[in-house]
């Protein structure tokens, strides 16, 4: 088993438990079979149901991890590599929402890049293939997205502070962006809520706040919801949740 969580590979983990649970049901058969000339007939279900519990959460565990992987996770140290690379890049405002994926045999982060507004889509495109460029020497394939960086406007921010402080069941905001469209303003920004919220509370939280939005700024909103894990160690966000 040390091998395996020593390259961190889930595949390999897997297979080790896969190895182990064969030694653990011999072992539980050998007892049971010792043991019922004794009248200890019981033992053995015993002993296969806790077997079955172990394989059952192993198997749960595992799955988890896996999952994480796929979807996007955030590894703190990488996170502040690739910023400093990215960052020293002419031309780059700004890179947040950074998640690395892990496909086995490839690697691949994730992430939005800040450029100035007045970028022609064809500059724009010249610069995010200089950043994936400097993040294939990272050993990442890159995937960027490009958005535009607006002035920081902290009355804008005073307002949606002011908004979301009423509404309980958000936890905290960030990625707050401004965007000016053809017919008018939007405001982007991402909530975190409990994990186990449902749907429906969070198309009420959305319609919510998108009115009071309108009322006070007469901008159009768009929100992404961030479930909030309880992992306090590798979520970079401050928020209520942790007192900061």
């Amino acid at each position: 088993m040390g091998v395996p969580k020593k390259f961190g590979n889930e595949m390999l983990i897997a297979d080790a438990w896969h190895h182990r649970s064969d030694a653990l049901t011999s072992i539980a058969v050998a007892i049971g079979i010792f043991m019922a000339p004794f009248g200890y007939g019981w033992i053995d279900p015993l002993l296969g149901i806790a077997i079955a519990l172990v394989i059952i959460y192993t198997g749960y565990d595992i799955g988890r991890h896996a999952g994480d992987r796929l979807l996007g996770i955030k590894f703190p140290e990488d996170e502040k590599r690739l910023e400093e690379i990215v960052k020293n890049i002419e031309g780059v405002k700004g890179v947040h929402g950074i998640l690395f994926h892990d496909y086995g045999t490839e690697k691949v982060v994730s992430f939005h890049l800040e450029v100035e507004k007045d970028l022609t889509v064809e500059e724009a495109h010249k610069l995010a293939d200089k950043v994936e460029e400097k993040v294939r020497n990272f050993s990442y394939i890159p995937v960027v997205h490009i958005e535009p960086k607006e002035g920081k406007n902290e009355e804008v921010e005073r307002v949606i502070e002011s908004i979301l402080e009423k509404n309980k069941d958000v936890i905290s905001f960030h990625d707050l962006h401004i965007l000016t469209l053809a017919d008018g303003k939007e405001i982007k920004m991402h909530l975190v809520v409990d994990k186990k919220m449902s749907v429906e509370k969070t198309h009420e939280i959305w319609e919510e706040i998108k009115k009071e939005v309108k009322k006070s700024l007469n901008y159009k909103t768009s929100i992404h919801f961030d479930p909030c894990g309880g992992n306090c160690v590798v979520c970079s966000i401050k928020c209520s949740a942790r007192g900061k």
